[in-house]
């Protein structure tokens, strides 16, 4: 069977995840498509109609985007097939739209009907999920970690140079009205302030 997995970046967390999870498939035909390779969402489409010669899965790891291309099957029909022919997934990696946020919850009802399945990276959005009566529960959790090869470049007892690196989109959310979602200025940066100020040393 081929796989597609979609992801925004390949250097971004969804490519990063995606590469794991294909290191970890045996017995699939795994290829990771980049959104931000194409123009538009009709020219990712038209290529992705032009790889596709048989049945495969299509995986989308940012179910927005999916409902993007789905919406603009509305007005080209030519790719409604790619989404009916095919098996079409998606997962929930984020507390986003859930039915404690109706509207942007109800907006998303028929997508998540729509797809053959779902999986979600956590056991509390698998709870949350499970829960809800308006679409299909999860088909299962699986957890989102990139592989990252971890040096070991510990600290000798007698070196007190500590530098502290955020990773991370600190801007994150604030498309959707959030502000310092991540917690970058409101709990990370003044944690580190008061560190300092109680006389520890890092950079």
């Amino acid at each position: 069977m081929n796989l597609y997995f979609v992801v925004d970046r390949m250097d971004w967390a969804f490519g990063k995840i995606a590469q794991n999870i294909k290191a970890g498939l045996k017995g699939y035909n795994v290829s990771i498509i980049c959104t931000s390779d194409y123009h538009s969402t009709g020219d990712f489409l038209k290529n992705l109609q032009q790889r596709i010669t048989e049945k495969v899965i299509i995986h989308f790891f940012w179910r927005d985007y999916l409902l993007e291309a789905l919406n603009y099957t509305q007005q080209h029909s030519e790719y409604r097939n790619l989404f009916i022919d095919n098996v079409i997934t998606t997962h929930i990696p984020d507390h986003l739209f859930t039915n404690e946020d109706i509207v942007n919850y109800e907006k998303r009802i028929n997508l998540m009907n729509f797809v053959d399945g779902y999986f979600v990276t956590s056991k509390k959005l698998e709870k949350l999920y499970t829960e809800q009566t308006d679409f299909p529960a999860p088909h299962s959790v699986i957890y989102d970690y990139p592989a990252i090869n971890i040096l070991d470049n510990s600290l000798e007892e007698h070196n007190s140079d500590v530098t502290i690196v955020w990773v991370g989109n600190s801007k994150w959310g604030e498309y959707l009205g959030y502000k310092d979602y991540k917690g970058l200025n409101s709990v990370l940066l003044p944690a580190l302030n008061k560190l300092k100020i109680e006389g520890y040393k890092f950079n």
